[in-house]
């Protein structure tokens, strides 16, 4: 048995080409890891904004119920902190992609029927869709997702047959 470690540089390129054809794909490659870096990152830029607004809305005493649409670990975990002081864990809800099946269900119905929780912190790709969240009457996206169509289903989740009333519809958006 024989164990061979070769000297990349002093053996010959047997396609000259070689380096040309890695080079489309190292950059789409590069291209597609600042483009998800950026996507976090405008996330982590937006929180601050978001948690005032949550903050105004829970302050408004008007009884209203609030689903809070992310994606990100950060953004979502971000939020469900500042809600644990705020309300306390009684007084909202987390789905996301860790929420088993039980605890999910265990959430809407409390979300649905208890007046004092009255925010859902949700995963855009893991709570937008095949969900009933009819006792929102505002919808908050934290961040937006690569598809319209996902975040129009994230939508649809407080506007169901059942729902009475208006529901308003906001994005925080970078400028």
């Amino acid at each position: 048995k024989m164990m061979m470690t070769p000297n990349p540089s002093s053996a010959p390129n047997p396609n000259p080409n070689f380096d040309a054809a890695a080079d489309p794909y190292d950059e789409k490659r590069l291209s597609r890891n600042r483009l998800m870096a950026f996507f976090t990152e405008t996330a982590r830029s937006k929180l601050g904004a978001v948690l005032k607004r949550i903050g105004e809305v829970l302050d408004d005493d008007l009884g209203g119920k609030l689903l809070v649409f992310g994606h990100h670990k950060l953004v979502l975990e971000g939020i469900a902190s500042f809600l644990r002081r705020k309300v306390g864990s009684s007084g909202f809800m987390q789905i996301d992609g860790r929420t088993n099946s039980k605890l999910r269900h265990a959430n809407i119905k409390r979300f649905q029927e208890t007046p004092m929780c009255r925010v859902g912190v949700l995963s855009i790709t893991a709570a937008g869709v095949g969900i009933t969240l009819t006792a929102a009457n505002l919808v908050l996206f934290a961040e937006l997702f690569w598809t319209p169509g996902a975040l129009l289903q994230a939508e649809d989740r407080a506007h169901r047959i059942g729902q009475t009333g208006t529901v308003r519809v906001e994005y925080v958006l970078s400028e």
